[in-house]
């Protein structure tokens, strides 16, 4: 993919695609009156790093609607993991945000949706396919703290499944 940039003839500089990109948007959502959309646009971004790297590994967002935060999950146990959390990803995103931006977060399953990881088609999470035996690999177990109650359960979970 090739970047532009414009010259400026008096200061005799170029400016890079990227600024020149920035500042269109910037304008447009001054123009729309939505400046907030840039600022998601880059918490959609960023996720990994305003998350954490512990809370990154559980979830997904997806949107928002209004004032609610829409985050995705692979399974039920990192679900009530995140509902534990609630307060902290909203904390997390509003700091981001610079105001109080979302008032309330849903948490759903994935399943085939797309989540707004990165801006291109392909989406980041793709579930592991299921042997033909229906057995648990336990695809979050290495990310889990193992002496954590989640962990066990998961882990007997998988055993049970195995059986």
């Amino acid at each position: 993919m090739r970047t532009f940039k414009k010259f400026n003839k008096r200061s005799r500089t170029l400016t890079p695609s990227g600024e020149l990109t920035r500042r269109f948007l910037e304008r447009l959502a001054q123009m729309v009156k939505c400046p907030e959309q840039i600022v998601l646009v880059e918490l959609w971004r960023n996720w990994p790093v305003v998350m954490g790297e512990d809370i990154s590994a559980f979830c997904l967002p997806l949107g928002h609607k209004d004032d609610r935060l829409e985050i995705g999950c692979e399974d039920t146990m990192a679900m009530q993991e995140l509902q534990y959390l609630r307060g902290e990803v909203l904390d997390r995103a509003n700091s981001f945000m610079e105001k109080e931006f979302f008032r309330d977060l849903k948490i759903h399953l994935i399943l085939d949706q797309k989540p707004l990881w990165q801006a291109g088609g392909d989406s980041v999470y793709s579930k592991p396919p299921e042997p033909a035996g229906g057995n648990c690999e336990g695809t979050w177990l290495d990310s889990m703290d193992p002496d954590s109650p989640v962990a066990r359960a998961y882990r007997a979970y998988c055993r049970r499944k195995d059986a």
